[in-house]
């Protein structure tokens, strides 16, 4: 994708779409040198060119809608963390490691775990305990999607993805169908995600 998503096209798309009821939308600011200062001041490690450039024109997304779409009930949603949410990489509390409790703990597998330490959250899926996330230190921040201690990369690259969450506004079973290598022709084939992608 060229450009970043307009949340808002996509807000207004789902409200005229019969059968649908976006429940909650709200979507930051662009971000501002003090947001970049904050994280500065705080010592964080910068997040990687294509997740700053995301969320410096939406600095955050929250999108949950439900309803009915081509004959069967359907809900998605979207909750893309603001950049300083994503850059502090807090921890469950304030005694805990970075997104421990909150993407990885003690509990897991040490390979999943050492993987998970090394990733930062891009989007909580909602009503889950899965992240789309990605290693701090990958400059194209290939997302993959975390449950559990379960890690799946997606195929498509990062700007991709974003303008598919847009596209198909968050839908349940989207990101799982984004890990698999044949993903445009699952998308293709599910009348569901073609009746929200407006085809």
């Amino acid at each position: 994708m060229a450009h970043e998503p307009d949340w808002q096209a996509t807000a207004d798309r789902l409200k005229k779409m019969p059968g649908i009821k976006l429940v909650t939308f709200e979507v930051g600011a662009p971000l501002s040198d003090d947001d970049r200062e904050v994280v500065k001041v705080l010592g964080a490690r910068p997040l990687p060119k294509p997740v700053e450039a995301a969320l410096a024109a939406s600095n955050g997304v929250k999108l949950v809608w439900n309803g009915e779409v081509a004959g069967k009930p359907a809900q998605g949603s979207v909750n893309i963390l603001p950049f300083l949410q994503a850059a502090v990489r807090g921890g469950a509390d304030e005694k805990s490691a970075p997104l421990e409790g909150v993407l990885w703990d003690e509990e897991f597998p040490e390979a999943a775990k050492k993987k998970l330490q090394a990733m930062t959250i891009f989007e909580a899926l909602a009503g889950r305990s899965a992240h789309l996330a990605y290693r701090s230190d990958d400059p194209e921040a290939k997302l993959h999607l975390v449950d559990e201690d379960e890690i799946a990369p997606l195929v498509p690259p990062f700007a991709e993805v974003v303008g598919l969450l847009a596209r198909h506004v968050g839908a349940d079973g989207l990101r799982e169908i984004l890990t698999h290598e044949d993903w445009k022709k699952r998308l293709a084939d599910d009348a569901q995600m073609q009746a929200l992608a407006g085809s």
